[in-house]
């Protein structure tokens, strides 16, 4: 089992500032994701994949693309169209500052592989992963550091896990829940645009 106090970053940075890092919920979080994910097995591998979205995204934009990617990737891995089993994921939105005052969200996921239909090196699931979230139209096509990806072992021999979930959850707070657990219901993204109004 990962230890969260190994992986907590306290001070964090962002476009030069300082913002408040709360290592309570972060924690919580962490350890939330390792349960929605499930027991470290070196055999399973997991992918990490950051994603800017173009034009004015928002969380339910975010939500939507974590949505279609849990579903297009599973049904890439398993060779079977489903919507009532997905690979086990946890996405994340974050809102960042930028230029002028104006906030832009972005998001983050986390997608582990498991009991394949066939064996896929991991450059493959790079490259699948890669291709499925250029096709969605909320992503730049001539943005090339648009979706980033990552492939790595679902295992503990390494810093690389843990230093993803707690990355997934470092925006935690009282006042935020940035994290994704299964796509948000018609009345929960009302409930989130009445909140942000």
């Amino acid at each position: 089992m990962l230890d969260y106090n190994t992986y907590r970053k306290d001070l964090r940075y962002y476009n030069h500032t300082l913002y408040e890092y709360s290592p309570g919920y972060v924690g919580k979080n962490f350890y939330k994701v390792l349960s929605t994910l499930g027991s470290l097995d070196k055999s399973d591998y997991c992918a990490f994949i950051t994603i800017r979205l173009k034009g004015k995204s928002d969380s339910v934009l975010c939500n939507g693309v974590i949505a279609g990617l849990a579903f297009k990737i599973s049904k890439f891995y398993w060779k079977n169209k489903t919507k009532h089993r997905l690979l086990p994921f946890v996405g994340s939105v974050e809102s960042v500052e930028r230029r002028r005052g104006s906030i832009k969200d972005h998001m983050h996921m986390i997608i582990k592989f498991q009991e394949p239909k066939r064996y896929y090196e991991p450059e493959e699931l790079e490259r699948q992963i890669l291709s499925i979230a250029s096709g969605f139209e909320e992503i730049s096509k001539s943005d090339n550091d648009a979706v980033r990806v990552s492939i790595f072992q679902y295992a503990d021999t390494s810093m690389e896990l843990g230093n993803k979930i707690e990355y997934l959850c470092k925006m935690s707070s009282k006042h935020y829940e940035p994290l994704v657990f299964k796509p948000f219901t018609r009345k929960q993204i009302k409930q989130r645009v009445k909140t942000a109004l």
